[in-house]
Formats: structure tokens, sequence, C-alpha cells
């Protein structure tokens, strides 16, 4: 079975980007650290850091804001957790490392469970058929117990872990990352596993909420949504005019900037067609434009999402560019 081919995310040179935006700074590996992909794994050892992970997994996640600050901690390596599909193998799963299994935590409904006991419930290992949707997930509680089972809409469960993993391929092996006892060293010397239940319970918390409102999101919810949402720029209406007039200077520059780059691209095309340049020197020279129109579009979605969050603080659910335009229109 094939899986959908999506296209390669761009990471800024020497970063990386998480899913809610934010930007990590990464160190280069030297020449004497070997790439995870080239490390013999060892199977008694791989089961003795797997046990390490199940037994911390909540110690982790209660503790997510500090791993998804340090991109070591984010590329900490978890080769030991194995997942993998029927009739595609592990393609796709190769190499997880701690911050993609906490950003699937995150994002995805299906990969944290709470029972009819109120037991809270983590889902660690991916298994089954992409074709039939039967499958055995296990799942880990925060003492470190685990248990199979078969969880409801399948594909959404392989196909986010799939999509993040293959987010951070190429910073896997580029960047410097901490090991799995290392984070935990660090944890704990800044004393981060005092408040471990508390932090959990309101992690659990939110995602219960999160989901109840997915739900429950009728026309008449999303209706509230709206009105809620004009509120808010209500209440910011002279900040948001400040933001747009920035927005849209910042937007003339960049589109001004990409219209040039199209034309040097399009005049590199006719020099290849017409035998002025080899294609070796066409994909040397046109390289460096793609990437620039790359970092064009990261610095407009980045700036956007910075001063919309220093707007709208602890607002995960904050109003879009698109409403801003309509709401600022109207006035």
């Amino acid at each position: 079975m094939k899986t959908e081919e999506k296209k390669e995310f761009r990471h800024p040179d020497g970063k990386i980007q998480l899913l809610d935006g934010r930007v990590l700074d990464c160190y280069p590996l030297e020449g004497s650290i070997i790439p995870q992909r080239e490390i013999v794994r060892d199977d008694k050892e791989d089961k003795e850091q797997l046990r390490l992970f199940l037994d911390n997994a909540f110690v982790l996640l209660a503790n997510r804001e500090r791993i998804l600050s340090d991109s070591r901690m984010f590329l900490c390596p978890l080769p030991f957790c194995r997942n993998g599909l029927a009739y595609t193998g592990t393609s796709g799963f190769q190499r997880p490392t701690l911050g993609i299994y906490l950003e699937f935590w995150m994002t995805c409904e299906q990969a944290c469970l709470v029972d009819d006991n109120d037991g809270k419930w983590l889902l660690h290992h991916i298994a089954g058929s992409p074709l039939s949707g039967s499958n055995r997930c296990r799942l880990v509680n925060e003492r470190g117990e685990e248990k199979t089972v078969q969880v409801s809409e399948f594909k959404k469960v392989w196909t986010t872990f799939m999509d993040i993993n293959r987010r951070y391929a190429n910073a896997k092996e580029e960047y410097e990352a901490y090991t799995l006892r290392q984070v935990l060293d660090v944890l704990e010397d800044e004393g981060a596993k005092e408040r471990v239940e508390e932090n959990t319970h309101i992690f659990f918390l939110e995602w219960t909420v999160k989901n109840l409102k997915e739900r429950l999101m009728t026309d008449y919810a999303r209706k509230v949504r709206k009105r809620w949402h004009e509120a808010l720029m209500e209440w910011k209406r002279e900040e948001l005019k400040a933001f747009w007039a920035e927005y849209l200077k910042r937007k003339t520059d960049a589109d001004g900037q990409l219209a040039q780059i199209r034309e040097e691209r399009q005049a590199l095309k006719r020099q290849l067609k017409s035998g002025e340049i080899s294609n070796a020197e066409y994909q040397k020279r046109w390289m460096p434009l793609h990437r620039k129109m790359d970092d064009i579009k990261f610095g407009m979605n980045n700036f956007v999402v910075i001063y919309l969050n220093s707007i709208f603080p602890g607002i995960g659910d904050r109003p879009g560019v698109g409403e801003v335009e309509i709401f600022l229109s109207r006035i």
C-alpha cells in the first residue's frame, strides 16, 4: 500500500520550527558524533531504554514546555520505540524523538485516553492495518503499566504520527540531541519532577475540553465562537490596527521580493532552454532562489504568529489574519 506523499516541510537554516509555530535554535553535529541512522542497535539496551521511557512518560509529558523549548531535548532519539503498519512496515516511523511523541500526544485525539475509572493513558506503540483499520496499539499510564487496545479512527493515529515524524527527518541527522537519560537528569536537576501529577492532570483536563468542543462544534457553537472572536478583536482594536498596518507594509515588501525572484527563475529557465547554461548550473543557481522564497514566506508567517500571540497571549484559539482583515474592513 502506498501512503500519500506530502511536500517536505522546510525549517529555517540552523533551526527547527515546531507545530505551534515556535522556532528553536539547533546545534550542528560535530564530525565525531555518529548520526542516529548509523548506530547499531542492541536489543538488551533497547529494552532497558524503552522501560526508562515508559516509566517516565508522564514526567516527560508534565515537562513538555521545558522540552519544547530546547532542540537538544526535542530531538532526543527514541529508536527503541518501534511502530509499524501491515504492508508498509516501519516506513515513516523510523527514529522518532521525544519532541515528536510530545507533539503527537498534544495534537492527536486518539493518542490519549481517560478510562472509566479516571485512569489516564498515553499511546506509545502503533501497530495495525492501514487497510482494514484493525489495530493493536499499546498505552502506558503514570505508573509505567501497559495495556493493549484497539483505538478508533486508526488512520488519524498513524497518519498524524508519520506526518510529525517526517517533519523532522533531516533535523534528526543534522543536529545534536541529548540522550533520554540526559534529558531526565536535566529535569531532575531543575526540580521538574515535583508537580508531575498536577501538570498531567491539567493536560488531560485541557485534552478533554478540547475534544468535547470538537465533538460539539455545531452551527450554534460556531456562531458563539465567531462572536467570541469578534469580542476579542473589538477589545484589541487599536493593537490590531497597528498589526495590520505593519502586516500590509511587510506583505507589500515580501510580494515585491517574491515577484523579483520569480522573474529571475523565469530568466534561468529561458537560459536553460536556449542552452546558455547547463542543467547543473541551472540547479546551482535555482536552489538559492528557492530557499530565498521559502525564507521570505517563513518570515511573514513567523511575524504573524509572534505578533498575534503577543496581542492575544495565552489564547490558543485566537482570531487569524483573515478574521482580522474582515473585522478591520468594517470599521
